[in-house]
């Protein structure tokens, strides 16, 4: 994935789930190291929890939260994003480099318009294996769909435009893992420290399909989707912001509009 370098939008590898119900990973660990320890790491959370006030605001008054989320959930996801020691994630940022990711994704799907879909180096690039396979599924159902009077193989979609209609923040995750002394004193800080950002997006699909089937079709069709990704990276030093979307639901699609123009 193309880097923003204000928003970390790169690679990573380690994938997770949208829900979780695991303890905080922090907490034994942390609790392990003593009350002084606890008691600094907790006041640096309050410090930049109080600085970043004012942005949380303008998240809320904004749109980044998702509309079916609680004051508390929105709350509580603002802390998480507080968290990391020496990385600050600007969620304006973040939502601009997702829908970034929206657009190159649905690039990559519908620039050949082949059937299977191959996945491409720059796509491969932007997601777990297990994401790409969602990925893959998406265009290969809808030319099935839309292949109606001809073999999917002799079909071609072409995604003509593509609008986002809403993109927003729903869940937020924050993990630390305490590093081995000999793998710390390598990487020069004692805790991988990770954050996951899920979203919620809505779009619409303005398609053209194409067949060379017995019977010739040249129709241009209107999808609603709906879709949840969501994206991880280590957050231990500023320099390793580094997005990638690891886990995908599959995509909700309906058709509202078809007009033929054979």
């Amino acid at each position: 994935m193309p880097a923003e370098s204000a928003s970390g939008w790169r690679r990573d590898a380690q994938a997770r789930s949208f829900a979780s119900s695991s303890p905080p990973s922090w907490r034994n660990h942390w609790e392990d190291r003593g009350y002084a320890y606890m008691l600094r790491r907790g006041w640096g959370i309050t410090s930049r929890v109080m600085r970043r006030w004012n942005a949380f605001e303008a998240y809320y008054k904004q749109g980044v939260f998702a509309k079916e989320t609680t004051n508390e959930e929105r709350s509580r996801m603002f802390v998480l994003t507080c968290m990391p020691t020496k990385t600050q994630v600007d969620l304006f940022e973040f939502l601009q480099g997702a829908t970034h990711a929206v657009h190159a994704v649905y690039d990559e799907l519908y620039t050949t318009g082949t059937y299977p879909v191959v996945v491409s180096e720059a796509l491969a690039q932007m997601a777990s294996e297990d994401v790409l396979q969602v990925f893959q599924r998406k265009p290969q159902r809808q030319t099935q769909q839309l292949a109606v009077h001809a073999e999917p193989r002799q079909t071609r979609l072409v995604l003509e435009q593509l609008d986002i209609e809403r993109l927003e923040l729903i869940a937020v995750d924050y993990t630390t893992t305490r590093l081995a002394d000999q793998v710390a004193a390598d990487r020069g800080y004692e805790e991988e420290e990770r954050l996951r950002l899920d979203v919620v997006c809505d779009v619409t699909e303005h398609v053209r399909v194409v067949s060379t089937g017995l019977a010739a079709i040249d129709d241009h069709s209107t999808f609603q989707t709906t879709f949840k990704w969501s994206f991880a990276s280590n957050v231990s030093e500023s320099d390793q912001l580094d997005w990638t979307i690891v886990d995908a639901t599959e995509f909700t699609m309906k058709s509202t509009l078809v007009t033929a123009n054979k």
